[in-house]
């Protein structure tokens, strides 16, 4: 009986405790790189959350942009990426992408890239994401001289209950488990008159 007590006692600490608030989201770059971002709204610990990202007025080359964002839950992700012509093909926005992937952690996904001369684009739906493994969205691309590319990238999580859920759960387990030994260690009599 006092082992349930201390396991009930311990499952109702665990049950009020703080949910875990940890985890940075941001652009790996040893220094600032002008023109890179990446806006999140949502809240990485619970509920939906959706991210802006991107890069504008990039220079002349070959470049590889990553970046790397760990989420507090499990769930599903999905999201696009673009480029947008402005001027002609070959001028200084034209901007094509040579390789664009997605590690969640587990597997590099590749994103295929749709050329359309003027318009390029490409997208992932459903890639598994866990809980507080470092995912990394990588971009390759060949700028002429004033290129960007923008993307959005969403994330559904999971109905996976909260840890005062999974506590409250064990506690309301341990107490019938307790009531139904009670009730199994008493004697009836029955007298017949």
């Amino acid at each position: 009986m006092r082992t349930i007590a201390k396991l009930m006692a311990a499952t109702a600490v665990m049950a009020f405790a703080p949910a875990v608030q940890a985890a940075d989201i941001y652009v790996d770059n040893t220094t600032a790189v002008p023109g890179a971002y990446f806006d999140v709204s949502g809240n990485i610990a619970s509920g939906p959350i959706s991210a802006l990202y991107g890069r504008t007025g990039i220079g002349v080359g070959t470049f590889t942009d990553r970046f790397l964002f760990t989420i507090d839950q499990i769930g599903l992700g999905s999201g696009g990426i673009s480029t947008i012509l402005a001027g002609g093909l070959g001028t200084e926005t034209d901007l094509d992408f040579t390789e664009v992937t997605f590690f969640n952690g587990t597997d590099t996904v590749p994103v295929t890239i749709t050329n359309t001369g003027f318009f390029e684009s490409g997208g992932l739906a459903n890639v598994p994401i866990a809980f507080g493994v470092q995912n990394v969205l990588s971009v390759t691309y060949l700028s002429r001289g004033a290129g960007a590319y923008s993307g959005n990238l969403s994330f559904s999580p999971s109905a996976v209950p909260e840890p005062a859920s999974w506590a409250m759960m064990l506690l309301g387990f341990g107490a019938v488990g307790s009531i139904v030994r009670r009730r199994r260690n008493q004697t009836v009599r029955v007298s017949y008159a």
